[in-house]
């Protein structure tokens, strides 16, 4: 248990109940270890009548290191202790006797937890008395949230003093003999560590059943609480598949427009190489309109196999069909001086035909277009 301050959890219990109870009569031989007597073993059988009843509700049992108080509580709860549920040991029940005994005197009790509820070495100090101790633990200051959820209903098996020292003035004598209990309630969020008593058994009912009724209270807020935030988590979900689907839709757009933008390119390269194909090529420039510059195209030779650029092709072409050019030159002037004649009737047989050096070059080329 850490000595840190109160926890502001509007969830935790604002009222634990408090079942004090001295322990049972013992044979008095020895302060610390002597075990109960026969009447105190049947102060405690006595007892056990009235425990069944409280048996349900308890959440936490305290114990005193001291024998007697150890035996007190396992014979009256072992038999009734809920699945995993442990007597804990807590040495400001014993006051300053709780600080001088060792560890181990638990040994032997299969029912006490053997780890002790105290401060760390060194931390608790003594401007802390072990009352202030016992009581910050009932108000649940100290305790981890996780911890102080679990404690509603705590018993307690101490000695006369120490109930005198955690009632105060309310403590009367003859209100605690031996193997008696008494029944309180602390309110953990007021900052007062005042132990109430119930003085009847109807207000204890009405205790556990506004504590009942508040947790009921507390579960709903929950899982409003709970379903809000899965409605909010659904929604964001859903408006984050919204916004992919949309921005996947976009991209597939884009991709389809890039696409058809590519295949209009490239339905326009091939209307102009079809109309290249079908005009032929400008006779020694020999590069169609659609290229800038022949030594942006890297082609194949396909008589000799050899990369080259068109512009290097066109060159290689002119120079091994150098003598086929040059007729079809003369053809065309031959062309051009008898165009006036054109007008006549059969006009085109006086054109003279290309040479098969042309025929060649465009057949070449237009393989690479």
């Amino acid at each position: 248990m850490s000595s840190s301050g109160p926890s502001q959890n509007p969830d935790l219990p604002t009222v634990v109940i408090v079942h004090l109870i001295r322990h049972a009569q013992s044979s008095g031989e020895r302060p610390r270890s002597s075990s109960l007597s026969f009447q105190g073993q049947r102060q405690c059988d006595d007892l056990l009548q009235i425990f069944r009843k409280h048996a349900p509700y308890v959440t936490h049992i305290l114990s005193s290191p001291i024998v007697r108080c150890l035996e007190t509580a396992r014979r009256r709860f072992s038999a009734h202790l809920k699945p995993g549920q442990k007597i804990q040991v807590m040495p400001a029940l014993a006051g300053s006797r709780g600080r001088k005994i060792q560890r181990g005197t638990e040994h032997g009790y299969p029912e006490v937890d053997r780890v002790w509820i105290e401060e760390q070495p060194g931390s608790r100090a003594s401007r802390m008395r072990d009352e202030e101790f016992v009581l910050q633990y009932l108000t649940l200051q100290g305790l981890s949230d996780a911890d102080a959820h679990k404690v509603r209903e705590v018993m307690i098996v101490t000695h006369g003093k120490q109930l005198s020292a955690l009632l105060g003035d309310a403590y009367q004598p003859f209100q605690f003999p031996d193997a008696t209990l008494r029944s309180y309630v602390v309110f953990t969020g007021s900052g007062s560590k005042t132990l109430l008593y119930l003085r009847s058994e109807q207000t204890l009912k009405n205790q556990r059943a506004a504590q009942r009724l508040r947790e009921a209270l507390t579960q709903d807020r929950k899982d409003r609480e709970r379903r809000k935030k899965l409605e909010e988590q659904d929604k964001a979900a859903k408006e984050t598949t919204a916004r992919e689907e949309a921005e996947n839709a976009a991209k597939d757009i884009s991709i389809r427009t890039e696409a058809t933008k590519e295949a209009w390119v490239l339905e326009d390269a091939k209307k102009k190489v079809s109309l290249l194909n079908r005009s032929g090529f400008r006779h020694f420039g020999l590069i169609p309109s659609g290229y800038a510059n022949g030594d942006d195209i890297e082609v194949v030779d396909q008589a000799t196999n050899e990369i080259m650029t068109l512009t290097e092709l066109i060159a290689l072409l002119k120079l091994r069909h150098r003598a086929e050019l040059i007729s079809e030159q003369e053809c065309e002037k031959e062309n051009r001086k008898i165009a006036p004649a054109r007008k006549r009737k059969n006009a085109e047989d006086l054109q003279v035909a290309p040479t098969e050096g042309r025929k060649k070059v465009y057949k070449t080329l237009a393989t690479f277009l």
